[in-house]
């Protein structure tokens, strides 16, 4: 299926390399609507205020939750007051961010003798605006699937079957979040109604959309450390809604019951998904399949005739480069062991927390897995001496050009690919990895290695 949606490629950025960032583009774009929109709000409930202060503050406050988030998971503190600030290497927390806007908007109506309770209403409706307009710019699609909404994966348009555009249905559910907050606004500003509506449509459709990516299995999509704060924000809304005078209302409870069956439905999906044999689709619920994808080119074809694509199911596209002493490098050469895949640099704080981790896991399982340092775009002599002051043993690759990110459709850094025995991806993860979640992913691709 060559599917594409009726937009320039520039704002596909699943299907085809973006050119620009679209990330920051409509990031900054999504952030640009929720001010119009708290803005307007406002004027609707108090036409003599002027809110237009309370938007730096929101965006101080995003800036700040988002940072923090970010430290917190890393559990360590980085080197550098710039680093601290995120100018070395702009990594935030979205769920951080929000928490931080709405905390901001709230502090800015105090200090302007406003009611609080009003703002964090507007500034709920305002973040649902926001949502949907900046989840565009992930390009993040979600495992395989043979639902007639499926895209392209990013390399490999043109199959029959393709995977979930995570993008779209996060970009939808801003948007339910925003009509389902608006009503509680415009029926009751300053009850906490559309506050607790937009928690709970966004916590409900982020975690239905979470089953849709491979977090490491089953137990990492149901509960994992990504589940568990989507969870988070759906207590936070049915709180909120406790009192009579925040029931939902129609709009509300047929938002947040429809979202909450098709939670049950994927949840339902994700705890039966099995791994299943080379060639075949297993039915785990109504309309519902588990394709695995890295046969897609033909059953028995095996990966070498699998399509390559930078997503969970498909192989991983093969490279040539140069290691920092000198040697050639092709990613092919591993075809029979699983490979850690780890884009990182230099000047990269996450990075630099991870590394150690990985070193302990390399000291542990380098005999039977192959871990391979990508570093894009900096010289082989400041990665050399990197690496061997740090003592760092695994194979590190050089990637000057970005041309081998590109290939991968790279991001954020610090990205790691899992890639199994046969050179199919089995998990991304975006960030920070530890010895123990490297160990998890691929303690289970070993047993599954082995026991084939």
């Amino acid at each position: 299926m060559d599917w594409s949606l009726p937009l320039p490629g520039v704002l596909q950025p699943w299907a085809a390399g973006p050119g620009i960032d679209t990330f920051r583009l409509l990031a900054l774009l999504g952030a640009l609507a929720a001010g119009a929109v708290y803005v307007r709000l406002w004027r609707r409930v108090d036409p003599d205020a002027s809110p237009g202060a309370h938007l730096w503050w929101a965006a101080l406050g995003a800036y700040a939750g988002g940072r923090l988030a970010v430290l917190v998971e890393a559990r360590t503190l980085p080197g550098s007051f710039w680093s601290w600030l995120g100018f070395d290497e702009l990594t935030l927390s979205w769920a951080g961010a929000g928490l931080g806007a709405l905390a901001g908007a709230a502090l800015a109506a105090r200090l302007d003798g406003l009611d609080a309770r009003t703002a964090l209403d507007a500034a709920a409706t305002a973040l649902g605006v926001g949502f949907m307009v900046g989840a565009w710019g992930s390009g993040r699609v979600g495992t395989a699937t043979s639902l007639p909404w499926a895209v392209p994966p990013p390399g490999a348009a043109g199959l029959e079957v393709g995977v979930h555009p995570v993008a779209i249905y996060l970009s939808l559910v801003g948007a339910a979040a925003a009509a389902a907050a608006w009503s509680r606004f415009r029926a009751a500003p300053g009850s906490g109604g559309a506050l607790a509506a937009a928690l709970l449509v966004l916590g409900l459709g982020r975690y239905a959309a979470g089953l849709m990516v491979e977090r490491g299995g089953p137990a990492g999509a149901l509960l994992g450390p990504a589940a568990l704060g989507d969870l988070a924000w759906i207590a936070a809304g049915m709180a909120l809604m406790v009192p009579a005078r925040r029931r939902p209302g129609p709009v509300v409870g047929t938002l947040v019951l429809a979202l909450a069956v098709l939670t049950g439905v994927l949840a339902w999906q994700a705890a039966l998904a099995v791994p299943q044999a080379p060639g075949t689709a297993a039915a785990v619920g109504p309309g519902f399949e588990v394709v695995d994808l890295s046969w897609a080119a033909g059953a028995g074809a095996g990966a070498e005739g699998a399509p390559a694509a930078p997503v969970v199911g498909f192989r991983a596209p093969d490279f040539e480069a140069h290691t920092v002493d000198g040697r050639v490098f092709r990613l092919s050469d591993l075809r029979g062991r699983p490979v850690l895949l780890n884009f990182w640099a230099t000047w990269c704080e996450p990075c630099r927390i991870e590394m150690p981790e990985i070193q302990r896991f390399h000291q542990r399982y380098g005999d039977r897995v192959a871990v391979v340092g990508i570093n894009v775009r900096e010289p082989r002599d400041l990665v050399q001496t990197y690496v061997e002051a740090n003592g760092f043993t695994w194979t590190f690759v050089l990637d000057p050009g970005s041309r081998v990110a590109d290939l991968y459709r790279l991001r954020p850094i610090p990205t790691s690919f899992f890639v199994d025995g046969s050179g199919v991806i089995r998990h991304i993860e975006y960030g920070i990895l530890t010895e123990a979640a490297i160990r998890a992913v691929f303690d289970r691709l070993l047993r599954q290695q082995d026991a084939g």
